[in-house]
């Protein structure tokens, strides 16, 4: 299998515990980080050892070639995010509860 890139949105809390296990996962790595935040980012970005950091995800989405996204933030912000990485026909991985509603789970699955 070859190796997977992905991009990392939302370097809170929880992040750490997505990147921790990303180190495990043979066949894919996380290669780019997202948040608004840049004191968070650049935190997590010197912890892990990830050099490429953006405050943007259209600019990280249109920079780097990424071949999945791990969506690491509140659920109030998923399905916005989740659509705009899926505009760019990229797969998602989105931190649960996936959406505050049924409703919204169902329209970002569509």
């Amino acid at each position: 299998m070859s190796d997977l890139r992905g991009g990392l949105v939302g370097c809170g809390y929880f992040a750490a515990n997505h990147l921790h296990a990303w180190r495990q996962v043979r066949g894919g790595e996380i290669v780019a980080l997202c948040d608004l935040d840049e004191a968070r980012l650049a935190q997590r970005s010197a912890e892990f050892g990830i050099a490429a950091v953006y405050a943007d995800l259209e600019q990280m989405l249109g920079e780097k070639k990424l071949d999945f996204v791990d969506i690491v933030t509140k659920p109030e912000s998923h399905r916005a995010l989740v659509e705009q990485v899926a505009a760019h026909r990229i797969p998602v991985i989105c931190q649960k509860p996936m959406a505050p509603t049924m409703a919204e789970c169902v329209a970002m699955c569509e």
